[in-house]
């Protein structure tokens, strides 16, 4: 093969290493006609560059190139109904590249996933789109979406490994489409913005990783449904941290999913007007740090879920800015199981209810009450006293009292 470049048109060039099944490859002023059904040349990279527009709409058929850069200005390459799959890395600098258009397309990235600029979608038109990422998505510039479908049959889904959002906008639905992220890596954002959702298509991220905003935005807009879940198999713990510099908005809803999943906080967290929700079978851990909000924001622990608090003032009735849970609601259910495992002197706090389904204090300083406990089902004094001062402590019968023999540092005063 022989290479030259003029007038922004592509001739023949010694870059392009892909392997396809099909009967003809066009791109501008280029058309590869195989005698045969499948051709590698022996280059490592495939690189876009005039500013018109390339659409395939042969069936599926499966194209496969080792490393894809796409810098078509001003034009747009669409997949049309194939599977597109890049065994290298993914790099978008100008153009639109779109998988699914007017039918189903699809996109598998082995390597990394590099966004500088440019507009990358996984849905687009009417078409659905699917996208399988491997390596680590980067977006430093330009727009990621992941569902952009002008109607509600464009959808897309999406399975990656970490996304890395430095700048640029990174967009779960775009568009009247439902869009589906599911990761296996961090969630990381140290500028830019993350949006849930933009108009009314659902946007649904499902993460078995931590979530890491260090600067940038998270947000949502449009009247769609935006949720969060964090998951994990049998007994794992997801962290949830922020910078200093961060911005939350919209209403998105962050639930724990997966038997026995922690969701604990590394740093404060503002949800802005976010909810977090934690359901029976799931724990949340908020150490010493304070997860707060703004008018609008929501905190829920559902009966049979697990909290634990490390804040010497525990949890105090809105609109408090004291204790772990600054959100402008607050609620907490009747059966939740708690643990008190602070290293100074702490109080319930005010928005503690007056029924538990079960209580552990691991804290060598002590606990005071601040309001009446009933306990229904477990009581656990690991390490400090419990002191009940002017409230009253109430055991379901049958109920005995674990931990370990009493001692002066470890018994129930009244």
């Amino acid at each position: 093969q022989s290479s030259s470049q003029s007038s922004g048109t592509t001739t023949s060039t010694t870059t392009p290493s892909y392997t396809y099944t099909t009967t003809s490859y066009s791109s501008p002023n280029y058309t590869y006609n195989p005698s045969t059904t499948t051709y590698t040349p022996t280059t490592n990279t495939y690189t876009y560059t005039p500013g018109v527009t390339t659409t395939y709409t042969t069936t599926p058929a499966g194209r496969l190139f080792q490393n894809v850069i796409f810098d078509g200005v001003g034009g747009s390459w669409s997949s049309g109904a194939v599977v597109m799959s890049v065994a290298g890395t993914l790099t978008m600098n100008n153009g639109t590249l779109n998988i699914g258009t007017a039918s189903n397309g699809s996109l598998t990235v082995t390597g990394t996933t590099t966004v500088n600029g440019g507009v990358l979608n996984i849905s687009s038109n009417i078409g659905t789109g699917t996208a399988t990422f491997a390596g680590a998505i980067t977006v430093n510039g330009g727009q990621l979406n992941l569902a952009n479908g002008t109607t509600v049959a464009g959808t897309g889904t999406v399975t990656a490994a970490a996304i890395n959002v430095n700048g640029g906008l990174c967009v779960v639905s775009n568009s009247a489409a439902a869009g589906t992220l599911t990761m296996s890596g961090i969630l990381t954002i140290n500028g830019g913005t993350f949006r849930m959702t933009t108009t009314t298509g659902a946007g649904t991220v499902t993460s078995s990783n931590n979530l890491v905003q260090t600067s940038g935005t998270f947000t949502k807009t449009g009247a769609a449904v935006a949720s969060f879940i964090f998951t994990a198999t049998l007994g794992q713990t997801r962290n949830w941290s922020q910078g200093p510099t961060f911005t939350m908005s919209g209403v998105t809803t962050f639930s724990v999913a997966g038997l026995l999943t922690t969701l604990r906080l590394a740093s404060d967290v503002n949800i802005g007007n976010a909810t977090v929700n934690v359901n029976s079978g799931y724990f949340f851990d908020a150490q010493n740090f304070v997860m707060s909000g703004i008018a609008g924001s929501v905190f829920r622990v559902y009966n049979g879920g697990r909290f634990t608090t490390q804040n010497v003032g525990g949890v105090a009735l809105a609109p408090a800015a004291t204790g772990s849970i600054q959100t402008a609601t607050r609620f907490f259910g009747g059966s939740v199981i708690w643990t008190f495992n602070g290293s100074a002197p702490q109080v319930t706090g005010t928005a503690f209810p007056g029924s538990v389904d079960a209580f552990t204090l691991n804290n060598a300083a002590g606990l005071t009450l601040n309001v009446n406990m009933r306990v229904q089902n477990g009581i656990t004094l690991t390490s400090g006293n419990l002191i009940l001062g002017n409230y009253n402590l109430t055991l379901q019968a049958g109920i005995n009292i674990g931990g370990g023999a009493n001692s002066a540092s470890r018994m129930i005063i009244t």
